[in-house]
């Protein structure tokens, strides 16, 4: 469910677009939590009644607009007064803040997993901006980049936001204190004075680069992470395994009922490839193409029948949100699994869960 405030009456409001990308009740109490400790009364940052009461009643799995997010941190900008507003609230970052898929990020066994998850993850938080890994040679950076329609950059306040909750998280996750990235670079202009930055990142820091990014070097992403947590990834990883069962027809080939589970396991973190699958169920990827082919499948049949059951068996579970879904099913974002479950059973998601009640 989306809810929407007032739109903020002030010339800001006007450069902003781009009303389809919306953000989690969960990350948006990361600005009123932070703002609520510099003593801001809410009632002079939420001009809305009904987003007041979603917060006080933690229904953090609803949405707003991420253009009235972004109205909103000019807002506590405008009654804090901090030119560095952005960087020490993101410094306060803790997992709820990015609702339950902040314990799945954490949870992981090394720290490019960590990461990796993070991404999938970032547009159930919201998807204004999304965050990208790239690797150039022995360095890899952690970019991020705005997804708004007209908008090359989100502007200081998000880039800095973002930058400084990565760091904070990512180190908070790791256990580490003394941790140095190689170097940070932001898309803005150098503000006035940059000495909490310098104490936030400790390492060079460009202004006005081609990219907003943090770059650490590569090692990193095999660190252990100390908070990995094997039950919640087996919980996370059981939202895929429930359903296998019902992807497995009496008559079919054992190796087949295995590469159906591998898909489902694996959907979290993409689709996997004809030559991953194969592997997974020892098999050459040409004995693989051979078997589908005496089944009368392609591979693309194999996977559109895997995530059409799963998406069918993720639908009765009132729990999941379509976002969810959308993820498990490794979808980069819900309109992309509305479309193809459009495709696949002639309705959206939404009103095949509607007829179900």
């Amino acid at each position: 469910m989306n809810l929407s405030i007032n739109p903020d009456k002030t010339p800001t409001a006007d450069r902003y677009s781009g009303s389809e990308r919306s953000v989690s009740l969960a990350y948006v109490r990361l600005l009123t939590d932070y703002c609520q400790a510099q003593g801001v009364v809410q009632s002079n940052l939420l001009t809305n009644d009904k987003l007041s009461r979603a917060l006080e009643e933690a229904r953090e799995d609803e949405r707003i607009p991420f253009i009235e997010f972004m109205q909103l941190c000019d807002r506590a900008q405008g009654l804090i007064k901090d030119p560095d507003l952005a960087l020490k609230m993101g410094q306060t970052i803790r997992p709820g803040h990015y609702g339950i898929h902040g314990h799945a990020v954490m949870s992981a066994r090394t720290m490019g997993e960590c990461l990796d998850r993070s991404i999938r993850y970032h547009a159930m938080v919201h998807n204004g901006g999304s965050n990208v890994l790239m690797l150039e040679g022995d360095t890899a950076l952690m970019c991020y980049q705005s997804n708004m329609p007209g908008m090359d950059d989100l502007g200081r306040f998000q880039n800095e936001l973002c930058l400084s909750a990565w760091m904070a998280f990512a180190m908070w996750v790791a256990g580490l204190v003394d941790y140095m990235p190689l170097k940070v670079s932001f898309r803005h202009s150098k503000p006035n004075s940059i000495e909490l930055h310098q104490s936030i990142f400790r390492c060079p820091i460009e202004f006005g680069a081609d990219r907003n990014a943090i770059a650490f070097s590569a090692e990193f992403l095999s660190f252990p992470n100390p908070q990995a947590n094997p039950t919640i990834v087996r919980i996370m990883d059981e939202l895929s395994e429930r359903a296998v069962l019902a992807l497995r027809a009496s008559d079919e080939p054992e190796w087949l009922a295995q590469a159906r589970q591998y898909i489902a396991r694996q959907l979290q973190s993409g689709l996997p490839t004809h030559d991953q699958i194969a592997e997974a169920i020892q098999q050459t990827p040409q004995g693989l193409r051979n078997g589908l082919k005496k089944q009368g499948l392609l591979m693309t049949d194999l996977l559109e029948q895997t995530r059409t059951t799963l998406a069918i068996s993720y639908l009765n579970d009132p729990a999941l949100s379509l976002l969810d879904i959308s993820y498990l099913l490794g979808f980069s974002e819900q309109s992309a699994f509305t479309r193809a479950f459009k495709r696949w059973l002639g309705k959206s998601p939404g009103q095949y869960r509607q007829g179900l009640y």
